[in-house]
């Protein structure tokens, strides 16, 4: 009898053992592949041999930094990712990851702008931003400010920082002051609202000057028809608006200060987008 109750004891026990067992496997698998996701590396590093490196990773606390090599590439290229495992960051590699893109609403956090721009408009600017963009680079330009305000912001987004905050003028006839009327009509002389794609420079009468196209059906789309292109000229300098008190007018364009427009064009172009709210 004791001998049976011995027996079912030990079953008892070595199942057990055989269920943790299980369970650390399984658990150590989910982890790695948890772990190999959210460092980005599907499509990039083989599962198989970062979870081989990563299961040694864990028996050792000497580093915080692993090394895999991918061995199922050839040779010839560069196969080795090195990771910061403790922060969660591919460090380098052959391909390195994009890092995760922030929501709206922590990138407007992280660039500083909580009474300065609207986070709705910037929300709006954002998705915008997510749908056409070409670069890493997102305008936004907000004309409920008046024109003697700081008004134009270009964001590099991949890094979460403000390029650029300067100001802009608005077409002669949206208003003198505020932009108050906009118009997507041919000689209008109105500024336009909208999403806007960065296109081509040229030189014309305004020195350097930037194409655009309009996105946004029957508020911006004859933005190149009309010639609305992004320019510097001398009324929208801080000294034209420190003797006026008002930035001047453009015949539709938004024209950035003389001294600023070529850094600013040279960043914008070739595809990133321009949000114009009002």
């Amino acid at each position: 009898m004791q001998s049976l109750v011995h027996m079912k004891n030990l079953i008892s026990l070595f199942v057990v053992i055989i269920s943790l067992t299980f369970s650390f496997i399984v658990n150590a698998g989910v982890s790695s592949l948890e772990i190999y996701h959210k460092l980005g590396l599907n499509n990039h590093l083989n599962y198989i041999e970062f979870a081989k490196v990563y299961d040694a990773f864990r028996m050792q606390n000497e580093t915080d930094i692993m090394k895999v090599t991918d061995y199922t590439k050839p040779e010839t290229q560069d196969r080795t990712y090195v990771i910061d495992m403790k922060n969660q960051k591919v460090l380098s590699g052959p391909t390195k990851p994009k890092k995760k893109i922030d929501s709206s609403i922590e990138l407007h956090h992280k660039l500083g702008l909580e009474g300065k721009l609207d986070v709705m408009v910037f929300r709006k600017a954002y998705d915008s931003f997510r749908i056409h963009s070409k670069t890493d680079f997102l305008t936004v330009i907000d004309y409920t400010k008046p024109s003697s305000e700081k008004r134009f912001w270009v964001f590099d987004l991949k890094n979460a920082r403000i390029v650029h905050h300067t100001w802009v003028a608005h077409g002669k006839n949206s208003g003198t002051r505020f932009a108050k009327n906009f118009s997507n009509i041919k000689e209008s002389k109105q500024t336009s609202l909208g999403v806007f794609t960065t296109a081509e420079t040229y030189y014309g009468k305004h020195g350097l000057s930037l194409r655009l196209d309009g996105l946004t059906l029957g508020k911006n789309d004859n933005a190149r028809k009309r010639y609305i292109v992004v320019h510097g000229a001398k009324y929208a300098s801080k000294s034209f608006i420190d003797t006026y008190g008002i930035a001047g007018t453009s015949w539709g364009c938004p024209a950035l200060p003389n001294e600023l427009a070529k850094n600013v064009i040279d960043t914008i172009k070739g595809g990133s987008v321009i949000y114009a709210y009002g």
